[in-house]
């Protein structure tokens, strides 16, 4: 029915649609006589999301078209109304389809009655003109959007991520270094139920491991460790014969695709699911300067890698660059207040934005450019506040804690505010 009326969008945002669309065309259709009116409180997406496209085009089935009047964007209200971000659309049956338009109004402030507006006074609340900017399939505003990657697939954390194994009282052989699974609150079943692995496992294959809750704004905290397969020169060891030169690592994977393949429900073996999409191959060897920034949250947190052995987990992007300006200028633009208002409309959202993913380079943020003055303050200043949080003590192991910090210490810096001020102005260029 969905693609009877132009609804469906395709396979790839499949998991994103639902029926609100389909609900409302099959009462308009139905219900709705000529010139009548409609209102429905929707999901925030349908407003802005490109596979919602179809629906605002306002045609609907064989001879029902609709003229769709400005929306309401009800995502900054708090607390939410509901329980996910929720826009309401409005229009009437005509006999010429009107798109959606773009141009909508954004209710913001405190709602004087939780999950209620209704008789109540409404001097909290604030409605000011917006406009609905398409968040997914648009063509990338930057040519740094095809040079990041996102990290390898290092999941089910029990079978990689590790710490010292100091229950084991015999010294582990040369070479190699007791360990067992580093176990966390954040395990879901059935891998959270299961023994963790130990093993004493050859130091080449324990490697750093960068996620995406290590990178503060420009700053990287200490890396986990993961037992990981890979050798120095990119080659992914996924078979028996390949890893059993090395008696600790092989062990280790045995054990590992033992309990893979008894609790995994898809078809990948695990070498596959290790690198999925060549994500961990590709980022060998790896080079000596990496930017990196976290894929998830509200805000874009970006740092300078500079460990040439370090590998980097799915909760990061990451992109080698050709000169440490480089890697300053893009950190610089990344963490700037400025950047994180520009790419929100982009992101994808329940309550809130919370996924840059590759969002960020829909921005028209150019290339770097060391004959541009502009670029040049830029690297000056994000230098200077790497060196400045650099130095910062944190009283929270909380990752979203420590991101707080340095977020408020850029917005009370001096030199925080001129870098803020002149992103604004060079990705608007």
């Amino acid at each position: 029915m969905t693609k009877e009326r132009g609804f469906w969008s395709d396979e790839r945002t499949a998991t994103h649609q639902d029926l609100a669309g389909l609900f409302i065309a099959r009462a308009v259709e139905r219900y709705l006589k000529a010139e009548g009116h409609f209102g429905f409180v929707v999901p925030n997406s349908v407003v802005d999301r490109d596979y919602w496209e179809g629906f605002r085009s306002g045609r609907f089935d064989t001879g029902t078209r609709v003229t769709f009047t400005p929306s309401w964007d009800l995502r900054r209200l708090r607390p939410h109304l509901f329980p996910r971000g929720s826009a309401v659309v409005f229009g009437r049956r005509t006999a010429i389809a009107e798109p959606m338009p773009a141009d909508l109004e954004v209710w913001a402030g405190r709602a004087p009655v939780p999950h209620a507006l209704a008789g109540a006074p409404l001097d909290t609340i604030t409605r000011t003109p917006g406009h609905a900017v398409s968040g997914t399939g648009s063509t990338p505003g930057s040519k740094y959007a095809d040079r990041f990657s996102n990290g390898a697939n290092l999941f089910p954390r029990l079978l990689f991520r590790v710490e010292p194994d100091s229950a084991t009282t015999l010294g582990a052989p040369a070479g190699r270094r007791s360990v067992r699974s580093q176990r966390t609150v954040s395990e879901k079943a059935p891998w959270k139920n299961l023994a963790p692995l130990t093993g004493a496992v050859e130091a080449q294959f324990i490697w750093p491991t960068v996620l995406g809750e290590h990178v503060l704004p420009f700053r990287v905290m200490p890396p986990a460790e993961f037992v990981v397969p890979l050798r120095g020169d990119g080659t992914l060891l996924a078979t028996p014969t390949e890893f059993d030169r090395w008696p600790g690592l092989a062990a280790w994977m045995r054990q590992a695709t033992e309990l893979w393949n008894g609790n995994q429900t898809g078809k990948l073996t695990l070498a596959k699911q290790i690198d999925h999409m060549k994500k961990l191959t590709q980022q060998a060897p790896m080079p000596s300067t990496r930017v990196v920034y976290a894929a998830s949250g509200m805000h874009v947190a970006a740092a300078v890698l500079t460990d040439s052995r370090t590998v980097i987990e799915h909760g990061a992007y990451w992109a080698s660059v050709s000169s440490p300006d480089e890697a300053a200028y893009l950190v610089g633009i990344l963490n700037s207040p400025s950047l994180t208002e520009l790419v929100r409309p982009y992101m994808s959202y329940g309550k809130d934005e919370r996924h840059v993913d590759k969002n960020v380079w829909k921005l028209p943020i150019a290339s770097y450019d060391h004959d541009n003055l502009d670029h040049i303050r830029v690297v000056e200043l994000s230098n200077a506040l790497s060196s400045e949080i650099a130095a910062l003590q944190f009283t929270s192991s909380n990752f979203v804690v420590r991101r707080r910090i340095v977020r408020a210490h850029i917005a009370q810096s001096l030199r925080g505010k001129e870098l803020d001020s002149l992103v604004a102005d060079v990705v608007h260029e």
